[in-house]
């Protein structure tokens, strides 16, 4: 029997049952949660941007800034309001067209109130003051 104690021993590690490592597990868990988190910021930051007229035809009032600017994008200017509303422009206003449109979107108590657009120009003015058509060729 004294022969039996050194052969415990010696397989005694393969005997005892391995035990598991968690910390993997954990790592890959937490690696997981936080790129689902950053994809959701950055795809609730950007949003669609469907600034067009069909775009602006989805935003019913009532919404909330977050989600127009999930819908729009970011505005990317402040609007005057006659009431005291938080208004903000939405649009690509740019001079490659001769004209374009900018929407304005007021809220009153965190939710959409009322939309407005206005169309603006691109045509340029030179030094004279008298408006100079955009170039042949432009949209």
């Amino acid at each position: 029997m004294s022969d039996l104690a050194p052969r415990q021993q010696i397989f005694a590690a393969f005997l005892e049952a391995p035990q598991r490592r968690r910390w993997p597990v954990t790592v890959v868990l937490a690696g997981l949660a936080l790129t689902v988190g950053s994809l959701r910021l950055v795809a609730t930051q950007t949003g669609t941007n469907v600034v067009t007229p069909r775009g602006i035809q989805t935003i019913e009032p009532g919404m909330t800034e977050h989600e127009v600017n999930h819908l729009l994008g970011k505005p990317f200017a402040p609007a005057a309001s006659p009431e005291g509303m938080d208004c903000f422009r939405y649009g690509y206003p740019n001079l490659e067209s001769p004209s374009f449109v900018v929407y304005s979107l007021c809220y009153q108590e965190a939710q959409l109130h009322g939309i407005s657009q206005q169309r603006y120009s691109a045509w340029a003015m030179s030094e004279d003051g008298t408006l100079v058509p955009p170039a042949p060729g432009r949209r």
